[in-house]
């Protein structure tokens, strides 16, 4: 592999992984005063839509591992010849 192809690999990997970061910011976890981390519920979870939980969950964890592959390979683009 080129430096050149690295590096654009980076970038587009960099891109997807911001995208993904707009549009499934991770959940922030609440937490009591004991310590621990505290649910709250509105309302039934729907069966039908818990997929979106899932994929946000997934999502949220993807993303910022591709930023880092995506920032490792355009480091390693820079130091070849």
């Amino acid at each position: 592999m080129t430096a050149q192809t690295l590096n654009t690999a980076g970038l587009v990997i960099g891109f997807f992984a911001a995208l993904f970061m707009a549009f499934f910011p991770p959940r922030v976890r609440q937490y009591t005063t004991h310590g621990t981390t505290a649910f709250t519920f509105t309302s039934d979870p729907n069966p039908t839509l818990r997929w979106r939980g899932k994929s946000q969950l997934a999502l949220s964890i993807t993303a910022p591992v591709m930023l880092a592959v995506g920032f490792l390979l355009q480091l390693v683009a820079l130091w070849m010849p």
